[in-house]
């Protein structure tokens, strides 16, 4: 499915991996925000819209760290992050 949507270059952006605003696929012409819409200050972003696929696959990850660590208590944050790292290193290549 495609949508026409406002996409985002994710400037300065720590959730630009997240937004499907940053990650959608590029089809054609297409417009873009003239600044970045995240508030540093505010550590928000309005147009926010969230990229569930690699959500997914952050979670997927989360839970691959967690079974390889023998399931230990208390560490669902360290897995999410670790998950997440290796997640955004990978899409960058």
């Amino acid at each position: 499915m495609l949508y026409d949507i406002t996409m985002c270059r994710g400037d300065n952006c720590p959730k630009k991996y997240l937004c499907y605003r940053h990650t959608a696929d590029i089809e054609g012409r297409q417009d873009f925000f003239p600044n970045p819409p995240f508030d540093v200050e505010q550590n928000t972003c309005e147009f926010f819209w969230q990229d569930v696929q690699r959500f997914e696959q952050i979670k997927l990850r989360a839970y691959e760290i967690y079974l390889e660590e023998r399931r230990p208590r208390g560490r669902a944050l360290d897995h999410w992050l670790k998950a997440e790292q290796e997640c955004i290193e990978k899409w960058n290549k």
